[in-house]
Protein backbone atom coordinates (compact mmCIF):
# COMPACT_ATOMS: atom_id res chain seq x y z
CA UNK A 1 0.00 0.00 0.00
CA UNK A 2 1.28 3.46 -0.92
CA UNK A 3 2.38 5.45 2.15
CA UNK A 4 0.46 8.46 0.94
CA UNK A 5 -2.77 6.40 0.81
CA UNK A 6 -2.08 4.91 4.20
CA UNK A 7 -1.85 8.32 5.77
CA UNK A 8 -4.98 9.55 3.99
CA UNK A 9 -7.34 6.71 5.11
CA UNK A 10 -8.12 5.14 8.47
CA UNK A 11 -6.22 1.84 8.69
CA UNK A 12 -9.29 -0.16 9.75
CA UNK A 13 -11.24 0.73 6.60
CA UNK A 14 -8.53 0.36 3.99
CA UNK A 15 -9.09 -3.33 3.10
CA UNK A 16 -12.90 -3.07 3.09
CA UNK A 17 -12.86 -0.13 0.71
CA UNK A 18 -10.53 -1.87 -1.71
CA UNK A 19 -12.68 -5.00 -1.63
CA UNK A 20 -15.82 -3.11 -2.63
CA UNK A 21 -14.21 -1.04 -5.45
CA UNK A 22 -14.41 -2.07 -9.07
CA UNK A 23 -11.30 -2.14 -11.27
CA UNK A 24 -12.41 1.07 -13.01
CA UNK A 25 -12.90 2.87 -9.72
CA UNK A 26 -9.48 1.74 -8.53
CA UNK A 27 -7.84 3.07 -11.71
CA UNK A 28 -9.59 6.43 -11.33
CA UNK A 29 -8.43 6.71 -7.73
CA UNK A 30 -4.90 5.72 -8.68
CA UNK A 31 -4.81 8.37 -11.41
CA UNK A 32 -5.99 11.03 -8.97
CA UNK A 33 -3.28 10.02 -6.52
CA UNK A 34 -0.61 10.23 -9.21
CA UNK A 35 -1.75 13.74 -10.16
CA UNK A 36 -1.49 14.80 -6.52
CA UNK A 37 1.98 13.29 -6.22
CA UNK A 38 3.25 15.07 -9.33
CA UNK A 39 1.91 18.36 -7.98
CA UNK A 40 3.89 17.82 -4.79
CA UNK A 41 7.09 16.64 -6.50
CA UNK A 42 7.39 19.06 -9.42
CA UNK A 43 8.97 22.45 -8.55
CA UNK A 44 6.96 25.63 -8.84
CA UNK A 45 8.16 27.93 -11.63
CA UNK A 46 9.88 31.06 -10.25
CA UNK A 47 7.92 34.29 -10.42
CA UNK A 48 10.65 36.11 -12.35
CA UNK A 49 10.20 33.68 -15.24
CA UNK A 50 6.54 34.67 -15.49
CA UNK A 51 7.45 38.36 -15.42
CA UNK A 52 10.01 37.97 -18.19
CA UNK A 53 7.70 35.95 -20.43
CA UNK A 54 5.24 38.83 -20.41
CA UNK A 55 7.68 41.46 -21.68
CA UNK A 56 5.76 44.38 -23.07
CA UNK A 57 6.51 47.99 -23.89
CA UNK A 58 4.23 50.82 -24.98
CA UNK A 59 4.99 54.18 -26.57
CA UNK A 60 4.35 55.84 -23.20
CA UNK A 61 7.40 54.00 -21.85
CA UNK A 62 11.10 53.93 -22.73
CA UNK A 63 14.30 52.00 -22.16
CA UNK A 64 17.77 53.28 -21.47
CA UNK A 65 21.03 51.38 -21.88
CA UNK A 66 19.57 49.30 -24.74
CA UNK A 67 21.69 47.93 -27.55
CA UNK A 68 20.27 48.71 -30.98
CA UNK A 69 20.64 47.70 -34.61
CA UNK A 70 19.08 48.42 -38.00
CA UNK A 71 18.00 45.46 -40.12
CA UNK A 72 16.17 46.29 -43.32
CA UNK A 73 13.78 49.14 -42.58
CA UNK A 74 13.44 48.41 -38.86
CA UNK A 75 15.28 49.69 -35.80
CA UNK A 76 15.63 46.94 -33.17
CA UNK A 77 16.20 47.54 -29.45
CA UNK A 78 17.65 44.92 -27.09
CA UNK A 79 17.35 44.92 -23.31
CA UNK A 80 17.93 48.01 -21.21
CA UNK A 81 16.17 49.43 -18.19
CA UNK A 82 12.43 49.84 -18.72
CA UNK A 83 9.99 52.29 -17.18
CA UNK A 84 7.35 54.92 -17.82
CA UNK A 85 8.37 58.17 -19.49
CA UNK A 86 8.89 60.79 -16.79
CA UNK A 87 9.66 58.22 -14.08
CA UNK A 88 13.04 57.97 -12.39
CA UNK A 89 15.75 55.76 -13.87
CA UNK A 90 15.68 53.46 -10.83
CA UNK A 91 13.70 51.06 -13.00
CA UNK A 92 13.58 47.37 -13.91
CA UNK A 93 15.84 45.79 -16.48
CA UNK A 94 14.80 43.49 -19.26
CA UNK A 95 16.07 41.20 -21.98
CA UNK A 96 13.09 41.98 -24.19
CA UNK A 97 13.38 42.91 -27.86
CA UNK A 98 11.24 45.44 -29.73
CA UNK A 99 11.40 47.38 -32.98
CA UNK A 100 9.84 50.21 -35.00
CA UNK A 101 9.57 50.97 -38.71
CA UNK A 102 12.17 53.64 -39.51
CA UNK A 103 10.67 55.29 -42.59
CA UNK A 104 7.11 55.43 -41.26
CA UNK A 105 8.35 56.85 -37.97
CA UNK A 106 10.18 59.65 -39.78
CA UNK A 107 7.31 60.55 -42.08
CA UNK A 108 4.64 60.47 -39.35
CA UNK A 109 6.75 61.97 -36.58
CA UNK A 110 5.77 59.21 -34.14
CA UNK A 111 6.88 55.66 -33.39
CA UNK A 112 5.22 53.50 -36.04
CA UNK A 113 4.51 49.78 -36.25
CA UNK A 114 5.85 48.95 -32.79
CA UNK A 115 6.52 45.22 -32.58
CA UNK A 116 7.78 43.00 -29.76
CA UNK A 117 10.02 40.03 -30.52
CA UNK A 118 10.18 38.08 -27.28
CA UNK A 119 13.27 37.66 -25.14
CA UNK A 120 16.95 37.71 -25.97
CA UNK A 121 17.67 34.90 -23.52
CA UNK A 122 15.02 32.19 -23.25
CA UNK A 123 17.26 29.94 -21.14
CA UNK A 124 17.67 32.61 -18.47
CA UNK A 125 14.66 34.85 -19.11
CA UNK A 126 14.97 36.58 -15.74
CA UNK A 127 18.24 38.25 -16.79
CA UNK A 128 18.21 41.90 -17.79
CA UNK A 129 20.95 43.45 -19.93
CA UNK A 130 22.34 46.93 -20.32
CA UNK A 131 24.94 48.55 -22.60
CA UNK A 132 25.57 45.56 -24.83
CA UNK A 133 27.21 46.13 -28.23
CA UNK A 134 25.40 45.02 -31.40
CA UNK A 135 26.82 43.99 -34.76
CA UNK A 136 24.77 43.24 -37.89
CA UNK A 137 25.95 40.32 -40.00
CA UNK A 138 25.52 39.84 -43.74
CA UNK A 139 22.56 37.48 -43.25
CA UNK A 140 20.70 40.08 -41.18
CA UNK A 141 21.42 38.39 -37.87
CA UNK A 142 22.33 40.64 -34.95
CA UNK A 143 25.28 39.59 -32.81
CA UNK A 144 25.40 41.04 -29.27
CA UNK A 145 28.25 40.99 -26.80
CA UNK A 146 29.45 42.66 -23.59
CA UNK A 147 27.44 44.91 -21.33
CA UNK A 148 26.03 44.29 -17.85
CA UNK A 149 23.34 42.03 -16.48
CA UNK A 150 21.32 41.57 -13.34
CA UNK A 151 19.80 38.29 -12.25
CA UNK A 152 16.22 39.40 -11.81
CA UNK A 153 14.20 41.26 -14.37
CA UNK A 154 11.96 42.42 -11.54
CA UNK A 155 14.74 44.30 -9.77
CA UNK A 156 16.72 47.43 -10.59
CA UNK A 157 20.16 46.81 -12.09
CA UNK A 158 22.44 47.18 -9.07
CA UNK A 159 25.20 44.63 -9.71
CA UNK A 160 28.39 45.04 -11.66
CA UNK A 161 28.34 41.71 -13.42
CA UNK A 162 29.94 41.64 -16.85
CA UNK A 163 28.27 39.65 -19.62
CA UNK A 164 30.75 37.13 -21.02
CA UNK A 165 28.33 35.16 -23.17
CA UNK A 166 27.23 36.38 -26.58
CA UNK A 167 23.79 36.32 -28.20
CA UNK A 168 22.54 36.01 -31.75
CA UNK A 169 19.15 37.34 -32.85
CA UNK A 170 17.61 36.42 -36.21
CA UNK A 171 15.45 39.35 -37.33
CA UNK A 172 13.72 37.16 -39.93
CA UNK A 173 12.55 34.38 -37.63
CA UNK A 174 12.58 36.32 -34.35
CA UNK A 175 14.66 33.59 -32.71
CA UNK A 176 17.51 34.20 -30.29
CA UNK A 177 20.26 31.83 -29.22
CA UNK A 178 23.63 31.68 -27.53
CA UNK A 179 26.52 30.97 -29.90
CA UNK A 180 29.75 29.50 -28.56
CA UNK A 181 31.48 32.89 -28.56
CA UNK A 182 32.67 34.26 -25.24
CA UNK A 183 34.68 37.38 -24.48
CA UNK A 184 35.82 38.93 -21.23
CA UNK A 185 34.76 42.54 -21.80
CA UNK A 186 35.72 45.05 -19.08
CA UNK A 187 32.98 46.43 -16.88
CA UNK A 188 31.57 49.73 -18.21
CA UNK A 189 33.54 49.67 -21.45
CA UNK A 190 32.62 52.05 -24.28
CA UNK A 191 29.04 52.18 -25.51
CA UNK A 192 27.58 52.19 -29.03
CA UNK A 193 27.82 55.65 -30.56
CA UNK A 194 24.87 54.86 -32.81
CA UNK A 195 22.81 51.90 -33.98
CA UNK A 196 24.66 49.04 -35.62
CA UNK A 197 24.11 48.62 -39.37
CA UNK A 198 25.45 46.11 -41.85
CA UNK A 199 28.65 47.37 -43.44
CA UNK A 200 30.86 44.96 -45.39
CA UNK A 201 33.78 47.39 -45.09
CA UNK A 202 33.64 47.25 -41.28
CA UNK A 203 33.97 43.60 -40.17
CA UNK A 204 35.01 44.29 -36.58
CA UNK A 205 33.49 45.22 -33.23
CA UNK A 206 35.49 47.66 -31.14
CA UNK A 207 35.36 48.27 -27.39
CA UNK A 208 37.58 50.69 -25.52
CA UNK A 209 38.41 51.09 -21.86
CA UNK A 210 36.26 50.12 -18.94
CA UNK A 211 37.25 49.15 -15.42
CA UNK A 212 39.58 46.33 -14.38
CA UNK A 213 37.99 45.74 -11.00
CA UNK A 214 35.41 46.93 -8.49
CA UNK A 215 37.84 49.64 -7.38
CA UNK A 216 37.10 51.26 -10.77
CA UNK A 217 40.68 51.16 -12.00
CA UNK A 218 40.35 52.43 -15.55
CA UNK A 219 41.77 50.63 -18.58
CA UNK A 220 42.91 52.13 -21.87
CA UNK A 221 42.97 48.97 -23.95
CA UNK A 222 41.16 48.52 -27.24
CA UNK A 223 39.45 45.17 -27.75
CA UNK A 224 38.82 44.07 -31.35
CA UNK A 225 36.30 41.31 -32.06
CA UNK A 226 35.60 39.59 -35.37
CA UNK A 227 31.94 40.34 -36.03
CA UNK A 228 31.32 37.27 -38.18
CA UNK A 229 32.17 34.73 -35.48
CA UNK A 230 32.59 36.71 -32.25
CA UNK A 231 36.26 35.79 -31.91
CA UNK A 232 38.51 38.20 -29.98
CA UNK A 233 41.41 38.95 -32.31
CA UNK A 234 43.14 41.59 -30.20
CA UNK A 235 42.82 42.89 -26.67
CA UNK A 236 46.17 44.57 -26.00
CA UNK A 237 46.64 47.20 -28.70
CA UNK A 238 48.90 50.06 -27.66
CA UNK A 239 46.68 53.02 -26.86
CA UNK A 240 49.03 54.61 -24.33
CA UNK A 241 48.44 58.05 -25.87
CA UNK A 242 44.85 57.95 -24.68
CA UNK A 243 43.66 58.02 -21.07
CA UNK A 244 41.69 55.07 -19.78
CA UNK A 245 37.98 55.69 -19.21
CA UNK A 246 34.58 54.10 -18.92
CA UNK A 247 31.36 54.63 -20.89
CA UNK A 248 32.94 56.59 -23.73
CA UNK A 249 31.11 56.79 -27.04
CA UNK A 250 32.66 54.62 -29.77
CA UNK A 251 31.34 54.14 -33.28
CA UNK A 252 31.73 54.51 -36.99
CA UNK A 253 32.60 57.89 -38.49
CA UNK A 254 33.09 56.81 -42.10
CA UNK A 255 34.24 53.85 -44.18
CA UNK A 256 37.78 54.00 -42.84
CA UNK A 257 37.60 55.49 -39.35
CA UNK A 258 36.01 54.95 -35.97
CA UNK A 259 35.65 57.72 -33.40
CA UNK A 260 36.00 57.66 -29.60
CA UNK A 261 34.89 60.62 -27.51
CA UNK A 262 34.33 61.51 -23.89
CA UNK A 263 33.92 59.02 -21.09
CA UNK A 264 34.31 59.11 -17.34
CA UNK A 265 37.00 58.19 -14.85
CA UNK A 266 34.47 57.61 -12.08
CA UNK A 267 31.08 59.31 -11.94
CA UNK A 268 29.60 62.60 -13.09
CA UNK A 269 31.57 65.16 -11.12
CA UNK A 270 33.75 67.79 -12.77
CA UNK A 271 37.27 66.58 -13.43
CA UNK A 272 36.16 62.98 -13.89
CA UNK A 273 34.28 63.44 -17.17
CA UNK A 274 36.42 63.78 -20.30
CA UNK A 275 36.02 65.92 -23.41
CA UNK A 276 38.66 64.65 -25.86
CA UNK A 277 37.90 63.19 -29.31
CA UNK A 278 39.91 60.64 -31.27
CA UNK A 279 39.72 59.13 -34.73
CA UNK A 280 41.31 55.74 -35.26
CA UNK A 281 41.77 53.17 -37.98
CA UNK A 282 42.50 49.50 -37.31
CA UNK A 283 44.21 48.47 -40.55
CA UNK A 284 46.65 50.17 -40.36
CA UNK A 285 46.30 50.82 -36.65
CA UNK A 286 46.52 54.55 -35.94
CA UNK A 287 45.10 56.84 -33.26
CA UNK A 288 44.72 60.55 -34.04
CA UNK A 289 43.50 63.12 -31.55
CA UNK A 290 41.23 65.80 -32.98
CA UNK A 291 42.57 69.35 -32.59
CA UNK A 292 39.65 70.51 -30.45
CA UNK A 293 37.90 69.05 -27.43
CA UNK A 294 34.12 68.83 -27.13
CA UNK A 295 32.30 71.92 -25.86
CA UNK A 296 30.86 69.79 -23.04
CA UNK A 297 32.70 66.99 -21.30
CA UNK A 298 30.26 64.09 -21.51
CA UNK A 299 29.73 60.33 -21.37
CA UNK A 300 26.84 58.03 -22.24
CA UNK A 301 26.36 60.26 -25.28
CA UNK A 302 25.65 59.28 -28.88
CA UNK A 303 27.68 60.30 -31.93
CA UNK A 304 27.33 60.00 -35.69
CA UNK A 305 29.27 61.04 -38.77
CA UNK A 306 27.35 63.24 -41.21
CA UNK A 307 28.13 64.03 -44.86
CA UNK A 308 31.68 62.75 -44.33
CA UNK A 309 32.49 66.15 -42.83
CA UNK A 310 30.72 66.55 -39.50
CA UNK A 311 30.84 64.61 -36.26
CA UNK A 312 27.60 65.21 -34.35
CA UNK A 313 27.34 64.52 -30.60
CA UNK A 314 23.93 64.29 -28.94
CA UNK A 315 23.24 64.21 -25.22
CA UNK A 316 25.24 62.51 -22.52
CA UNK A 317 25.72 62.93 -18.80
CA UNK A 318 27.87 65.96 -18.02
CA UNK A 319 28.97 68.11 -15.08
CA UNK A 320 28.81 71.23 -17.27
CA UNK A 321 26.83 74.11 -15.77
CA UNK A 322 25.74 75.15 -19.27
CA UNK A 323 24.49 71.86 -20.71
CA UNK A 324 24.47 71.69 -24.50
CA UNK A 325 22.27 68.96 -25.94
CA UNK A 326 23.86 69.01 -29.41
CA UNK A 327 27.34 69.96 -30.57
CA UNK A 328 29.32 69.09 -33.66
CA UNK A 329 32.80 69.13 -35.13
CA UNK A 330 33.32 70.52 -38.63
CA UNK A 331 36.40 68.61 -39.76
CA UNK A 332 36.79 70.83 -42.81
CA UNK A 333 37.17 74.02 -40.78
CA UNK A 334 38.46 72.18 -37.68
CA UNK A 335 35.90 73.90 -35.46
CA UNK A 336 33.67 72.74 -32.63
CA UNK A 337 30.24 74.36 -32.66
CA UNK A 338 27.13 74.25 -30.49
CA UNK A 339 24.12 72.87 -32.31
CA UNK A 340 21.34 75.46 -32.47
CA UNK A 341 17.85 73.95 -32.27
CA UNK A 342 15.25 76.21 -33.90
CA UNK A 343 12.38 74.99 -31.70
CA UNK A 344 13.98 73.86 -28.41
CA UNK A 345 10.69 73.84 -26.51
CA UNK A 346 9.42 71.00 -28.73
CA UNK A 347 11.95 68.51 -27.40
CA UNK A 348 13.93 67.49 -24.32
CA UNK A 349 16.61 69.71 -22.79
CA UNK A 350 18.92 66.76 -22.23
CA UNK A 351 19.29 63.11 -23.21
CA UNK A 352 21.65 60.27 -22.30
CA UNK A 353 22.07 56.52 -22.77
CA UNK A 354 19.46 56.17 -25.49
CA UNK A 355 19.82 54.66 -28.94
CA UNK A 356 20.53 56.94 -31.89
CA UNK A 357 20.27 56.26 -35.61
CA UNK A 358 20.60 58.77 -38.43
CA UNK A 359 18.55 58.06 -41.54
CA UNK A 360 19.19 60.61 -44.25
CA UNK A 361 18.97 63.98 -42.49
CA UNK A 362 16.89 62.80 -39.53
CA UNK A 363 18.24 61.64 -36.19
CA UNK A 364 16.04 59.05 -34.47
CA UNK A 365 16.71 59.02 -30.73
CA UNK A 366 15.06 56.15 -28.86
CA UNK A 367 14.49 56.32 -25.12
CA UNK A 368 17.31 57.24 -22.76
CA UNK A 369 17.02 59.46 -19.71
CA UNK A 370 17.21 63.22 -19.10
CA UNK A 371 20.25 64.01 -16.92
CA UNK A 372 19.32 67.65 -16.29
CA UNK A 373 15.83 66.63 -15.14
CA UNK A 374 16.81 64.33 -12.25
CA UNK A 375 17.47 61.44 -14.65
CA UNK A 376 13.81 60.82 -15.49
CA UNK A 377 13.12 58.53 -18.42
CA UNK A 378 12.85 60.30 -21.76
CA UNK A 379 10.13 59.88 -24.37
CA UNK A 380 9.88 56.65 -26.35
CA UNK A 381 11.26 58.45 -29.43
CA UNK A 382 12.51 61.92 -30.36
CA UNK A 383 13.19 63.03 -33.94
CA UNK A 384 15.70 65.73 -34.85
CA UNK A 385 16.09 67.12 -38.38
CA UNK A 386 19.59 68.24 -39.42
CA UNK A 387 20.05 70.88 -42.12
CA UNK A 388 23.41 71.98 -43.55
CA UNK A 389 24.00 75.55 -44.73
CA UNK A 390 26.17 75.18 -47.82
CA UNK A 391 27.29 78.81 -47.77
CA UNK A 392 28.97 78.83 -44.36
CA UNK A 393 29.07 75.13 -43.46
CA UNK A 394 27.01 75.47 -40.29
CA UNK A 395 24.37 72.97 -39.20
CA UNK A 396 20.87 73.72 -37.98
CA UNK A 397 18.65 71.40 -36.01
CA UNK A 398 14.87 71.20 -35.64
CA UNK A 399 12.64 68.87 -33.63
CA UNK A 400 10.20 67.06 -35.92
CA UNK A 401 8.72 64.78 -33.27
CA UNK A 402 4.97 64.81 -33.75
CA UNK A 403 5.17 66.41 -37.19
CA UNK A 404 7.60 64.28 -39.16
CA UNK A 405 9.04 65.20 -42.54
CA UNK A 406 7.13 64.79 -45.82
CA UNK A 407 9.81 62.78 -47.59
CA UNK A 408 12.62 61.12 -45.66
CA UNK A 409 16.01 61.13 -47.34
CA UNK A 410 16.92 57.53 -46.69
CA UNK A 411 19.91 56.41 -48.77
CA UNK A 412 21.05 53.77 -46.30
CA UNK A 413 17.89 51.89 -45.25
CA UNK A 414 19.88 49.45 -43.18
CA UNK A 415 23.11 49.65 -45.16
CA UNK A 416 25.95 52.13 -45.33
CA UNK A 417 26.41 54.51 -48.22
CA UNK A 418 29.90 54.42 -49.71
CA UNK A 419 32.10 57.22 -48.47
CA UNK A 420 35.58 58.47 -49.23
CA UNK A 421 38.01 58.62 -46.30
CA UNK A 422 38.38 61.92 -44.51
CA UNK A 423 41.93 63.35 -44.38
CA UNK A 424 43.36 62.78 -40.94
CA UNK A 425 43.71 65.97 -38.87
CA UNK A 426 46.92 66.74 -37.05
CA UNK A 427 46.92 65.82 -33.34
CA UNK A 428 47.07 68.63 -30.82
CA UNK A 429 48.24 69.13 -27.28
CA UNK A 430 44.81 70.12 -26.00
CA UNK A 431 44.22 68.96 -22.43
CA UNK A 432 41.06 67.07 -21.52
CA UNK A 433 39.07 68.40 -18.58
CA UNK A 434 36.81 67.21 -16.80
CA UNK A 435 23.91 59.34 -9.45
CA UNK A 436 21.35 58.66 -9.76
CA UNK A 437 21.41 56.26 -12.73
CA UNK A 438 24.14 54.27 -10.99
CA UNK A 439 26.82 55.19 -13.52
Amino acid sequence: MNLFLQSALPKSSTFMMLATMSVTQMLVCLLAVLVMLFALILPVQPASMAVASKFKITTSQATWGSACAVVGSRLFMFGGSLGDTGSLTDTTTTCGIYSIDINRTITTGAASDLQMHGLLDSEDPDYGFRNQIAFVRLNGQVFLIGGRYNNSVGEALKGDFTVEVAYLFDATTGESKRPDSKAGIPYHSSIQASAAIYDKSAPFIYMFGGYKDKNLTVENTLTVIQGSDGRVISSNLDTSEMDGRGLASLGRFNASHQVISGGTLNGRKEGDVLDDQWLFSYQPFLFTRLPHSMANARYLHQSVGYKNRYLIHVGGASPAKQYELVEYVDLKSSQVKIGTIDNPSMGPKSLASGCMHMEGDVIIYMGGFEPTENDVLAAFVNLLLVQANDSDGTLKFRWVTGTGVPTAATPSNGTVAKMTPTPEPEPSNAVAVGERAGL
